[in-house]
């Protein structure tokens, strides 16, 4: 077994690949996001804003994938949830 595949095993060992899938795909646009807002001159808080609504997603099915699994802190994890996307929709709003 190669090394990527047991890092690979090793990441997804008690979680569901759905998810797991979904949030690798939603960090692309969160980078791009972040690099594009950061590099302009002028900050844009829209785009700042769509960072925080995406890592509270990501947040968002942590916790039902804690919740499907039956493990604890999946109450945490949806409180948690609430505070970036709070914020993401107050930069949106706001700025």
């Amino acid at each position: 077994m190669s090394f990527l595949k047991k890092i690979c095993k090793q990441f997804l060992k008690g979680r569901l690949k759905g998810f797991v899938i979904m949030q690798a795909f939603l960090v692309i646009p969160i980078i791009a996001y972040f690099i594009f807002t950061y590099t302009n001159d002028e900050v844009n808080y829209f785009y700042c804003g769509l960072a925080f609504i995406n890592i509270a997603i990501i947040i968002l099915l942590r916790s039902i994938e804690k919740f499907v699994l039956k493990q604890s802190g999946y109450i945490a994890d949806f409180i948690l949830f609430l505070i970036p996307l709070y914020m993401g929709i107050d930069y949106i709003i706001n700025y």
